[in-house]
C-alpha cells in the first residue's frame, strides 16, 4: 500500500501545529493508548541527520486526536526552501508504520524581532 502524501508549510519564526485525527478502516475512531509518534524533518531524506525534530502530543488517545509541532524558536533556525519529513508510529504492541509523508516548504518571514 502506498503510503499516503502531504504537503506542509511552515513560515520560519512562527510556531507551528499540525493536528491529526486517527481512524480506522472503517471510519471509527483510532485507540492510541500505548502509541508513539516519531516526526523528523531533513533536508533530503538520505541525510543521517535531521533538520528538526517535531514535538508529539497525544490529545485525546480514545477518539484518534495528536498533534506534532515545532516551537517558534525551532523554526527561527529554518533556512527557507524545501525539506522532507515523514511521521512514524509505534503502536503499543511494537509495530512501526509510516503513516504519511510529504515535502515541507519554509517560507522567509518579514517580521523579526
Amino acid at each position: 500500500m502506498a503510503i499516503p502524501k502531504r504537503k506542509l508549510r511552515i513560515r520560519r519564526g512562527d510556531t507551528y501545529t499540525h493536528q491529526v485525527t486517527e481512524t480506522q478502516d472503517d471510519g471509527s475512531p483510532a485507540n492510541l493508548t500505548g502509541a508513539t509518534y516519531l516526526v523528523q524533518m531533513r533536508s533530503d531524506p538520505d541525510d543521517t541527520t535531521y533538520v528538526a525534530q517535531f514535538a508529539t502530543t497525544i490529545l485525546n488517545a480514545a477518539t484518534g486526536q495528536w498533534k506534532f509541532s515545532l516551537t517558534s524558536t525551532q523554526t527561527a533556525g529554518l533556512e527557507p526552501g524545501l525539506y522532507f519529513y515523514d511521521v512514524q508510529k509505534t503502536h503499543s504492541d511494537g509495530f512501526v508504520q509510516t503513516l504519511f509523508e510529504g515535502e515541507v516548504i519554509v517560507d522567509l518571514d518579514v517580521s523579526r524581532a
